[in-house]
């Protein structure tokens, strides 16, 4: 079901090498989704959707904000037909009425549990467009579209609060109901677009994935605003859940053997003892433990993504200017290999400082994303002399833009890199710690972890001069244009999780002032009593 959203919905080719094709939202230019599961353990999918040539926030609300620009006119236009927040065409109490006229006969199956009926071969002189259905066979199917979307919607996306989904003051965890709207307009103090919404009780969706789908769905555009950015931050910590420590999967393991002792000792074939104790471990639901072993992933991306341990790098970097400092202690994690009889030690910050001298001028950001490490192949064994095999090795085309590591890396002689192209590069996975900030804190921090990532260098001593601070050559630095603007949207994750917590404030104060509110009508009450 995933994938034929991706392919046919967003319009992504699966195939690699496969060029996109423009959605339903537009062209997609990315992707990435988990997959979860929910308390009744059914599985549902997050999936966040970039747009090719989408504009950032602040610059979607200064256009906004523009009032000798057409933008405003054209962006309601978009938002306006690929999603919505209220029944199609209908009301609230029309919906009612028509579904408890079809729940008379019960032969008749529910929305919800029917395949959707594809769109209907035009039977006039002159094709129906779209939005203008002229034709007997194009009229019935766009009415028979819009009841089963209502109808899905009143089953499945209208909210019902339960005495389960209140907080202690008696509100909705899920703020419902929501603020309606009867045209969309934008919020002149703050620039974000309020769509147009009828139904209070109702999220965003979009008609065509709910027709399809036949299930709740949740679609919100993320343009600007305080709530918007911290919607981003909400939904980018939900997709990235760190792991579990090492020490509390082991004790999560002990404490499940622990406790089946009498399992373990009873007459049950050893299978089905592993399968009872597995599933325990795991502590996931049967869809979920399903998906592992059909081999279906947890995840969908449209990029790959490779981990980068930086602050191994910055030590690194940092380490010429502190080795002469007395009781510095540096620590370095090395993965040991076994190679020819011998165990050598490597990092990839080797694979940075010991780059080939082709590659002297790339920096590390290029670098994990560009680099494609391998193990020199053996050449195939024939009667001329190692001397020949050496250049025939070196002549093969298919490794003819790989090369090898300078003097000093430990695998020197054992392994070789090559560059890829721009286009089959990853995105760097930044592990081990949140980047720093670049407007409080240590200021001198950033900008070395900043040179680190973006100067070239192969020791410390090429990114700084010994008379200035790393803010101060940080700087006065020349970053090219490209990696400005990846420095800026390292910004957004603290404008987002900043804005965040503005909102997390605001929703407590409203809070607060409904809580004062009900005491002061119990003391009125009361004091009338």
């Amino acid at each position: 079901m995933i994938q034929l959203f991706i392919k046919h919905i967003l319009g992504v080719k699966i195939t690699s090498g496969s060029a996109y094709t423009c959605g339903i939202y537009g062209k997609t230019d990315a992707y990435y989704g988990t997959v979860e599961q929910q308390g009744r353990l059914t599985l549902h999918l997050h999936i966040l959707v970039w747009i090719k040539s989408a504009l950032s926030p602040q610059t979607i609300r200064d256009q906004l904000m523009d009032p000798n620009s057409d933008f405003q006119k054209l962006m309601v236009e978009y938002l306006e037909g690929v999603h919505k927040g209220e029944f199609v065409s209908s009301s609230a109490n029309e919906v009612k009425e028509m579904l408890d006229h079809k729940m008379v006969d019960d032969s008749i199956p529910t929305a919800v549990e029917s395949m959707p009926i594809p769109p209907a071969v035009c039977t006039a002189a002159t094709p129906c467009k779209k939005g203008k259905a002229i034709c007997d066979t194009c009229v019935s199917w766009v009415s028979q579209f819009a009841d089963t979307v209502n109808e899905i919607l009143l089953r499945c996306n209208t909210h019902r609060c339960i005495g389960c989904c209140s907080n202690k003051w008696g509100r909705c965890k899920a703020r419902f109901p929501r603020d309606t709207h009867s045209h969309t307009r934008v919020d002149p103090k703050t620039g974000a677009l309020l769509m147009k919404k009828g139904e209070p009780m109702m999220n965003f969706f979009t008609a065509v994935v709910t027709y399809l789908f036949r299930c709740n769905t949740d679609v919100t555009s993320l343009l600007s605003g305080t709530a918007i950015k911290a919607v981003v931050a909400y939904i980018s910590d939900y997709i990235s859940k760190p792991s579990l420590k090492t020490y509390v999967v082991f004790d999560t393991i002990r404490s499940v053997f622990d406790k089946n002792t009498t399992l373990l000792n009873s007459s049950l074939e050893r299978g089905e003892k592993a399968r009872k104790i597995m599933t325990q471990i795991m502590e996931i639901g049967g869809p979920m433990a399903s998906l592992y072993l059909l081999g279906n992933p947890d995840h969908y991306t449209s990029h790959n993504f490779k981990p980068i341990y930086w602050k191994s790098y910055v030590h690194e970097a940092r380490h010429f200017w502190e080795n002469d400092e007395e009781g510095t202690v540096h620590e370095d994690n090395l993965v040991l290999r076994r190679i020819k009889g011998s165990v050598v030690g490597t990092s990839p910050v080797f694979d940075y400082v010991f780059r080939p001298l082709e590659f002297e001028n790339m920096c590390l950001y290029d670098w994990v994303r560009l680099s494609d490490k391998s193990r020199i192949p053996k050449p195939k064994e024939s009667k001329s002399s190692t001397k020949q095999k050496d250049k025939s090795k070196h002549k093969n085309p298919k490794y003819s833009d790989y090369h090898r590591f300078t003097l000093g890396h430990p695998l020197y002689d054992s392994h070789h890199v090559r560059v890829l192209m721009r286009g089959e590069g990853i995105v760097p996975n930044f592990v081990g710690g949140h980047l720093p900030r670049h407007d409080k804190g240590d200021l001198d921090y950033y900008g070395l972890t900043m040179l680190t990532l973006f100067a070239p260098w192969r020791s410390g001593k090429d990114l700084k001069t010994t008379d200035i601070s790393w803010h101060e050559q940080f700087s006065s630095h020349c970053f090219s244009d490209r990696q400005n603007e990846i420095m800026e949207n390292f910004k957004v994750r603290y404008e987002c999780l900043d804005a965040r917590d503005d909102y997390s404030a605001q929703l407590k104060a409203d809070e607060g002032k409904a809580v004062q509110q009900n005491y002061y009508w119990q003391t009125n009450v009361q004091m009338e009593l």
